[in-house]
């Protein structure tokens, strides 16, 4: 079934340059691999309604519809944000550097990822969520394959892994199989940054 819910539209105001950047990466994937709207559409089960707002910056793309594309174009997630040409090369394959960091934003959630694995992680993949208050994975719970875990480093945030709910707080850690319908929520007032793990990586593995 289509899934017309995975995208945020932009209000009437004219897409941001991130929104519109965003947009025309995702529709220079598709047009290099010769795939139309429908086409499209039918491999990622997304709309292609909205897979046109997505491409004209008109509607921001949700975790779970870019994790869609990033598996029909067999490409690292973080593609979609940067030009690769762009990107700077690894400096080192064990260590990261405090301010090399790719960063991932995602405005309409209010939430930002700060990938601080180094370029080379293959099994695992370390990332500090940012969430600022009433930011979070949106409404709706979410599965992928692998395993996750975290630790508070700062405020606090809500925590649903299948039925069971818990509010975290600086000092908590976590761990779950990821396979299991998952979200977070930062019910507020502070800004708060969670050092989460993955494996495997979500950002930096091609699929």
């Amino acid at each position: 079934m289509i899934d017309r819910s995975t995208a945020t539209p932009v209000t009437e105001e004219a897409p941001s340059e991130d929104e519109r950047m965003l947009g025309l990466r995702l529709r220079a994937f598709r047009q290099q691999r010769g795939l139309s709207l429908k086409q499209l559409s039918e491999r990622s089960d997304l709309s292609v309604g909205m897979l046109s707002q997505i491409e004209r910056g008109m509607a921001t793309p949700s975790l779970r519809a870019l994790g869609r594309l990033r598996d029909v174009y067999g490409v690292p997630l973080a593609r979609f944000f940067h030009d690769e040409a762009a990107a700077a090369p690894p400096v080192d394959d064990i260590v990261q550097r405090a301010g090399l960091c790719r960063r991932v934003e995602f405005p309409e959630q209010q939430i930002a990822k700060e990938l601080v694995s180094p370029p080379s992680a293959r099994a695992l993949e370390m990332m500090v969520i940012v969430m600022e208050p009433d930011g979070g994975s949106g409404p709706e719970p979410y599965s992928h394959e692998g395993e996750e875990c975290g630790h508070v480093l700062e405020g606090r945030f809500d925590l649903w892994v299948g039925e069971r709910s818990w509010r975290l707080e600086r000092g908590d850690s976590f761990q779950f199989p990821s396979v299991t319908p998952h979200r977070f929520h930062n019910p507020g007032p502070g800004t708060a940054r969670v050092l989460w793990t993955v494996t495997p990586p979500f950002y930096g593995r091609k699929v």
